[in-house]
């Protein structure tokens, strides 16, 4: 956490580099600190959330269109990630504004702090990648075998028996993001009903984002998964909504500290951000055609 630009502010004859006290601290302490002015922590970061899930939504029809360009083929299972660098500043009501988002965060370790970090988060993100899992031969061979099917059997039997088949691939990856998220908190897709985003992907689409016959059927097995996953959230919410403190994971969001910084009120926070599961996708997307990890 900092405000002024580590790479120029680290220059300056008043750069502090104490953890607790200096020109960059943790998230930790960020936290310690609202609390200690009486703040309501949980409200800060519900708010926090909202504004990086919109922010991503506004940029999510060229994301979506250049995946495709890429990976044509690679459309059920997620082929690359982003990790990105969110830059927020909280005005006098602390609420988040968005400065900047930073596609090539520096991840150089000039100080302990630094290191401390840094690993960690690089770690957590190895670990959900699951590399060790990846044949690239294999999915080589299992797209040119979709491929072929899709010619062979027409794409109205495809519609009919894909979407089953995509789900339960959907379901199991996700397990396994689950399962090796480390300190990744999940903010997208939530369980959260008050907040609608389904009318943000509708704003920005045109026909340069067009769909197809088989994307129509992933999108309905997504959506099929995403009502499972509410209920299964709500059925565990009611269960263990007991104290203010278990509430946001009732919500199904982990999260994890990267960096921040103060000045009294106005706290600017650097965040990393992990974004997988960027499809090809409708061309009205649906809460589920990405996936946000949050490191806090």
């Amino acid at each position: 956490m900092h405000l002024t630009n580590y790479a120029v502010n680290k220059h300056s004859r008043t750069y502090n580099q104490d953890t607790e006290g200096g020109s960059k601290r943790k998230l930790s302490w960020f936290n310690s600190y609202m609390k200690s002015l009486k703040q309501d922590v949980e409200a800060i970061w519900y708010r926090i959330d909202d504004v990086i899930i919109k922010t991503i939504i506004s940029a999510y029809p060229v994301l979506k269109h250049s995946y495709a360009a890429c990976f044509p083929n690679h459309d059920v299972l997620p082929a690359c990630c982003e990790l990105l660098g969110i830059d927020i500043l909280f005005d006098k009501r602390l609420n988040p504004q968005i400065l900047e988002v930073n596609h090539s965060p520096s991840f150089h370790t000039d100080t302990e702090l630094d290191c401390e970090v840094k690993e960690a988060l690089l770690s957590d993100m190895f670990a959900m990648l699951n590399l060790e899992n990846c044949n690239k031969r294999k999915i080589m061979r299992e797209d040119r075998k979709r491929v072929r099917e899709r010619l062979l059997n027409g794409l109205n039997k495809e519609f009919q028996v894909q979407g089953s088949s995509d789900c339960k691939c959907f379901s199991e990856y996700f397990k396994q993001e689950m399962a090796t998220r480390g300190n990744f908190r999940l903010v997208y897709p939530c369980s959260d009903t008050e907040h609608n985003y389904v009318k943000y992907f509708d704003q920005g689409q045109n026909s340069l984002y067009s769909d197809t016959a088989s994307s129509r059927a992933r999108e309905a097995a997504q959506n099929a998964f995403r009502d499972e996953m509410h209920l299964k959230a709500k059925l565990e919410a009611s269960k263990r909504i007991t104290s203010p403190k278990i509430k946001t994971e009732a919500i199904y969001l982990h999260l994890t500290h990267s960096l921040v910084s103060e000045k009294s009120l106005v706290d600017a926070m650097r965040s990393s951000y992990y974004i997988s599961r960027i499809y090809k996708g409708p061309s009205t997307p649906r809460l589920d055609s990405f996936v946000a990890w949050i490191l806090q």
